[in-house]
């Protein structure tokens, strides 16, 4: 099923659109039709357009964005969106309750594009002060990323994936990817479910 697929991307689309100001209410929306992709038990290849459009948070817009990536693997409007966004700035994101206008600062600040980047300029309390940047912030950020080493370290070797299915792949087609890993973010934590970054 690609329903994870299409969802992750929802949400990645949501992110995106958060990072560049976008409409809160289509960001919303996006987010909303996430959420219930990747709580539906149907097939979406099985749905026909009406009862894709019974889904709720999916209007005819969204509806045709997942007609397309069925049909032809890939949905050129997140393509372009993706496109617009430095790949840093998603790295940035695997860090739990780090979200997309604090991980942009960021990165707009320090220039900072890894997790170990992140993670020296935060342990050199480089962070704290900046624009929208508390030293609570910085103390969570650190956490987080222990938190991301410990899920890498817990991945069997063969399952193992970085970062990169999630965010990286901004720079790569997602229709390349054959299955679903365990995502570390902020929204999908170590497979424990969804939680939005709070930053």
């Amino acid at each position: 099923m690609k329903n994870r697929e299409i969802a992750w991307m929802f949400d990645h689309i949501a992110d995106i659109l958060e990072i560049k100001k976008g409409n809160p209410f289509k960001i919303r929306a996006y987010r909303k039709a996430s959420l219930n992709l990747l709580g539906l038990t149907q097939d979406l290849a099985e749905l026909s357009h009406k009862e894709l459009l019974e889904i709720p948070g999916v209007g005819e817009d969204l509806a045709a964005k997942i007609e397309e990536y069925l049909q032809a693997g890939i949905m050129a409007s997140y393509e372009q969106l993706k496109g617009e966004i430095p790949a840093g700035v998603f790295t940035l994101l695997a860090v739990p309750g780090l979200g997309p206008k604090t991980a942009k600062s960021i990165y707009d600040q320090t220039g900072v594009a890894s997790l170990e980047e992140l993670e020296q300029v935060a342990a050199e309390h480089r962070l704290a002060g900046m624009r929208g940047i508390q030293q609570k912030t910085e103390e969570n950020i650190l956490k987080g990323i222990a938190a991301v080493k410990r899920g890498r370290e817990r991945q069997p070797l063969g399952a193992r994936r970085s970062w990169g299915w999630r965010w990286s792949s901004a720079q790569t087609s997602t229709s390349s990817t054959s299955s679903t890993p365990c995502i570390t973010g902020s929204q999908w934590r170590s497979g424990a479910g969804w939680k939005r970054g709070t930053c």
